[in-house]
């Protein structure tokens, strides 16, 4: 359960009574609405005998109306913590497609890569919901942000852009070129498949069996990779980030850059935000 307060300032006030009256050090965080003034204190009556006037005539919600209303009520705290909750799924896929095994199961690399760039999607678009809400440093500071993604974010908006015609066409932007010397396959799956006899397809992908041809559960399983050059390309990509040269290609250098940018956007927006309270 929680009180619903109509500013932060009167949840901090009601907060630190609370503290003041029982000796506690912290009774609870101060959940700010991201778009409204409205700020939420946990509301638990066993833990507040005495100080019930406290919050007297203060609406209740209950933890799905709260959602409802727009309440962000994960791990993190602050008007921007959903932000900060894309930005760590970001940066969790990010490391995800940095490493090896993922890298060369190339289904699974796709299919990571691509909810990434649904992560970033959602990161911009919870600082363009909560960054221009409050006059003060925080709104004009998004302003000169918006205006430089507008004119320089060209790499940014080719991935948002690759992402949503992934879901709605047929273009394939991943490339998979590759250099092989030496034809090597293992003919031996992945521990929990049922061992067989499957036809063999080698690719620029890699080497797969073709399990289950011709049944609803058809897939192909992932060999491993011959011997040779194997790359993923981005067809069409930018050849500039935030108006300077981009000097590797390579499809995670560029996962890379973005995410960096997006780091270091909402940190910033996070201190200034501090700030305004």
């Amino acid at each position: 359960m929680y009180k619903k307060f109509s500013s932060y300032t009167e949840a901090h006030i009601a907060n630190r009574e609370v503290c003041d009256r029982l000796n506690y050090i912290d009774y609870s965080d101060c959940i700010p609405h991201p778009t409204k003034q409205e700020a939420l204190l946990k509301y638990r009556p066993d833990m507040l005998i005495g100080c019930e006037d406290i919050f007297e005539g203060i609406p209740a919600l209950t933890l799905d109306e709260a959602v409802a209303e727009g309440w962000y009520l994960g791990p993190f705290q602050g008007r921007l913590g959903k932000t900060r909750a894309k930005l760590e799924e970001a940066q969790h896929l990010s490391d995800t497609l940095e490493s090896p095994q993922i890298r060369d199961n190339r289904p699974v690399f796709r299919a990571l890569f691509f909810a990434y760039i649904s992560a970033l999607y959602s990161l911009r678009e919870s600082l363009k919901k909560v960054c221009p809400v409050y006059d003060g440093k925080l709104k004009d500071w998004w302003a000169v942000r918006i205006k430089e993604l507008a004119t320089r974010g060209e790499l940014l908006s080719y991935l948002l852009e690759i992402g949503n015609r992934d879901k709605h066409n047929h273009e394939n932007f991943l490339r998979y070129p590759a250099n092989i010397t030496y034809i090597k396959i293992s003919y031996q799956l992945p521990p929990g498949w049922p061992p067989g006899k499957y036809p063999v397809v080698i690719s620029g992908e890699g080497n797969f069996a073709m399990f289950d041809v011709g049944k609803k559960t058809f897939r192909r399983i992932p060999l491993g990779l011959s011997q040779g050059e194997y790359k993923v390309d981005l067809i069409g990509a930018p050849a500039r980030h935030l108006g300077v040269a981009i000097t590797d290609p390579d499809v995670l250098s560029l996962c890379r850059l973005v995410r960096e940018y997006f780091e270091e956007v909402v940190f910033r927006a996070e201190q200034l935000e501090l700030g305004r309270r």
